[in-house]
């Protein structure tokens, strides 16, 4: 008895005092006792690709704006998993390991206190390789070998979290260059707790963001790579379809290797009687696609536009037969969760989804015929930035305003009562609540838990129409709705339902 109680002391004192090493068919990780990836070794070479002027933590967590790295780390060889330890919160994280014949899985399956966590940082990992640094595709390489990151779930970002909605406008940051060579990261947030955040590029501040429940940093999953240089993009591609990432085909080849990717396309808007003569002049012109820039009533609903196919979707499904025969790609253009005026989300009676970026309450009773409304705050209605409709929701009608006074008494001013054909409500009785709405390119979105129940925010746009190509454009849309890139990339992950092109 004796015997096995000093030998389970030994083990664990060698776990918490040397280091860890991950290894895959080209790479081996080194982790030390403090949690910190020490080094980055390509195997068959032995060449070290860690730099060793900065320190590359495994996870940084952040409570409010104070980040800790960790200070301890263990390994259980039986549970694969690390233990991390961060002293001045109190926290504890827990990462489970798994060696992939080519890659490495990292997974944070347990964090202590949970919901007091509001983000964590894979890193930021730091290596020697500066010489073609792929900001958005998160990979390093100098010619010989490559290094790479990849997210492998919605609530995990590629990049550094340098806004509180997880929102970059540029290229991307999944990989930096620095002075040294490069660094690698991603990130996830604690999305469970209500919040208000600026918004879009700073155009919706102080924006309140409802809680998702259960969102938390926790399940945030990670690969990390090495392998030679010629190797890594189809190394991603293996990630991809072994991690049920989106990994979309054109005539059954992945695309980001399909000599199909980036082909022009003709636009023109095809009809029933006019398909053929379009098809002929795509063809002639060696084109792959003909592309609709109309084909709906309107962006919502997304029904067809009985101006170009009176027969609906059975006329569209003949022109898709037709194409076919040609050897030619039909799509259309798909504003994606961008929602028209004119839609029935909208009028007569607006959707309760739809998303609004701020409100308050009335300061005095409003009758049907007012064209100045009283509000007890102007915060979210005179912000002009991206508010191109100047528009409000008061119970079921929506209300357009030219400006907001200058000061106080707050007044919306120049109101147009029931915009949009949605109606006027009788005399109120009492003040009641005004809500701005989100109106980017002069359209309203829908907020993020109706997203998934919204017919034009759904893969059915391209299914249910007939059509084989329905692009997505402008996902940027979703990021409105305060979720960042976790909004686009959940929101191509459920377009990646869509059979592939053949």
């Amino acid at each position: 008895m004796n015997i096995r109680f000093l030998f389970i002391l030994t083990f664990l004192f060698h776990n918490l005092h040397a280091q860890v090493a991950f290894k895959t068919r080209h790479l081996e990780l080194s982790i030390d006792p403090s949690g910190h990836v020490t080094q980055w070794t390509g195997r068959s070479s032995g060449k070290h690709y860690a730099d060793s002027t900065r320190k590359s933590p495994l996870l940084v967590l952040y409570i409010g704006a104070q980040s800790e790295s960790p200070s301890k780390a263990s390994y259980n060889p039986k549970s694969k998993t690390l233990t991390l330890q961060y002293p001045q919160s109190k926290a504890t994280l827990t990462v489970r390991v798994e060696e992939r014949e080519e890659y490495l899985v990292f997974e944070l399956i347990k964090a202590l206190p949970e919901t007091a966590i509001d983000k964590v940082v894979w890193g930021p990992f730091a290596t020697s390789i500066g010489e073609t640094v792929g900001e958005i595709v998160g990979v390093v390489r100098n010619g010989q070998f490559a290094l790479g990151i990849q997210s492998l779930n919605v609530k995990t970002v590629g990049g550094f979290p340098s806004n509180n909605e997880g929102f970059e406008l540029a290229r991307g940051s999944a990989a930096q260059q620095t002075p040294s060579g490069s660094v690698l990261q991603a990130y996830a947030l604690n999305r469970s707790k209500a919040r208000n955040i600026t918004v879009w590029d700073k155009n919706f501040p102080n924006m309140p963001v409802p809680p998702i429940p259960g969102e938390t940093v926790r399940g945030s999953k990670i690969a990390l790579f090495g392998c030679p240089e010629p190797q890594a993009l189809e190394l991603i591609g293996k990630i991809e379809v072994e991690q049920g990432l989106p990994h979309p085909l054109i005539d059954g080849v992945w695309s980001k290797i399909s000599p199909q990717t980036g082909r022009s396309y003709l636009i023109a808007n095809y009809t029933e009687s006019n398909i053929d003569t379009l098809l002929e002049y795509t063809q002639k012109a060696g084109l792959m696609s003909l592309y609709h820039m109309d084909a709906f009533k309107s962006w919502g609903h997304y029904e067809l536009s009985p101006a170009f196919f009176p027969n609906g979707v059975a006329g569209m499904q003949d022109c898709v037969k037709k194409a076919n025969q040609k050897g030619i790609h039909l799509g259309a253009h798909t504003l994606t969760n961008f929602i028209q005026t004119h839609d029935p989300y909208v009028t007569p009676v607006p959707d309760k989804r739809l998303a609004k970026t701020g409100f308050s309450r009335l300061s005095a009773a409003v009758d049907s015929n007012a064209t100045v409304i009283p509000v007890e705050s102007p915060e979210y209605f005179a912000n002009t930035h991206a508010n191109w409709l100047h528009t409000v929701v008061i119970e079921e009608e929506l209300i357009r305003y030219k400006k907001v006074s200058d000061e106080a008494p707050w007044m919306l001013l120049d109101c147009e009562q029931g915009a949009f054909g949605t109606k006027k409500p009788p005399m109120p009785s009492a003040p009641r609540w005004a809500n701005s709405w989100i109106t980017p390119t002069r359209c309203f979105t829908p907020t993020w838990n109706s997203k998934p129940k919204l017919r034009g925010t759904s893969p059915g746009v391209s299914t249910n129409r007939g059509f084989p190509i329905s692009t997505s454009t402008a996902t940027k849309a979703v990021w409105l709705r305060d979720r960042g890139i976790t909004a686009s990339t959940s929101l191509q992950k459920r377009l990646s339902g869509i059979p592939p092109i053949r």
